[in-house]
């Protein structure tokens, strides 16, 4: 097998996947991981990945900037087969940034790799990886789980504007990482914390707490036409961004991070 191309069957043999849809170049793993879970004819969990992605989506407008090296996919479950209450779906997006941290981690050790709520990923101060969940209307137990990690696509090559604010694991250790241990290592991370939020849910919140970026910092949050600002105390049982203002103490559920001092 050429070096850097990913080892599907391995992928598939290593993981509890029943499917793999590998593409040389898709616009968005998410949209065809949409298009796919809608027809209905592709068993769970399934795996959507792309060499290219060439309109990635994060939260709100943003884009994902994915140059050749990285790994970007989305994984498809059935919250139902999981038994995944709704109640823990808000949990979702962290869970997929804390299996993140902990493969990253045994990867870069030492390099400070932290949850910024509430969904990227940070190797010391830039950015890593970003997740986008979301669900189907029509099938609304189907969940996809997008995730964008940079491995081996050097910053140095990316657009100016983003050299200063996100980073890839090549550039932090210097060396190349194999893409297709590295998925199933984050695979297998995954099953594992996504049961954890059924059977131990108050571990995998101090896990999110310890590893949260933004406690004790002053943040800007905008949800939807409002903006929340104050002083953070970490991520609740339930996900919620703790946000001491003036008034009180507020609970963010979703939002943009627009500033941090």
């Amino acid at each position: 097998m050429p070096p850097g191309q990913l080892d599907i069957e391995r992928v598939l043999s290593a993981t509890t996947l029943q499917h793999v849809e590998h593409r040389e170049e898709t616009g968005s793993t998410n949209d065809l991981a949409i298009e796919l879970a809608s027809l209905g004819e592709t068993p769970c969990p399934f795996l959507v990945i792309a060499d290219r992605q060439t309109s990635g989506r994060g939260r709100g407008n943003n884009q994902w900037w994915a140059a050749d090296g990285s790994l970007t996919f989305s994984l498809v479950i059935d919250a139902d087969a999981r038994k995944l209450a709704r109640s823990h779906w808000p949990k979702l997006s962290l869970t997929v940034g804390l299996a993140v941290c902990q493969t990253v981690e045994a990867l870069v050790p030492g390099g400070g790799v932290r949850l910024k709520w509430p969904n990227d990923v940070y190797l010391g101060d830039r950015k890593v990886c970003g997740v986008l969940v979301e669900t189907l209307s029509a099938r609304p137990e189907t969940i996809i789980l997008g995730v964008g990690i940079n491995v081996n696509n050097s910053f140095r090559e990316a657009p100016a504007e983003l050299q200063s604010i996100a980073t890839s694991l090549v550039d932090r250790a210097g060396r190349e990482f194999d893409r297709s241990d590295l998925l199933v290592q984050l695979l297998v991370e995954l099953d594992q914390l996504t049961a954890r939020i059924q059977e131990d849910s108050d571990a995998l919140t101090e896990s999110f707490r310890e590893r949260c970026m933004l406690e004790g910092r002053t943040v800007s949050i905008d949800v939807g036409n409002r903006q929340v600002s104050g002083v953070c105390h970490g991520i609740d049982e339930d996900g919620a961004l703790l946000v001491q203002r003036e008034g009180g103490m507020e609970r963010c559920f979703g939002g943009i991070v627009s500033r941090i001092l």
